[in-house]
């Protein structure tokens, strides 16, 4: 699963990063550290979500017809792209 990352200079010594599907925020004194720390919170959501039986439709990802053809989450295979 990929998500898309967002990162954006707040001032001098802050990097923000966001994820925009999850609508999760981090942040760190250089990008690295923001997007390191966004990953983790982003796999922290993912587990947590998991761990509660939740489907990607739940958590407004993923679109499906039937229960059956929703997956559950899983975050096993978290990458992310910086744009």
């Amino acid at each position: 699963m990929y998500f898309s990352v967002e990162v954006y200079q707040k001032d001098p010594s802050t990097f923000v990063a966001f994820c925009p599907e999850l609508d999760i925020y981090s942040y760190g004194r250089n990008v690295e550290i923001a997007v390191t720390r966004l990953k983790k919170v982003v796999g922290f959501y993912l587990e947590s979500a998991e761990e509660m039986g939740m489907t990607l439709e739940e958590l407004g990802l993923a679109t499906g017809s039937s229960e059956e053809a929703v997956p559950r989450v899983s975050s096993v295979n978290i990458k992310a792209a910086v744009n």
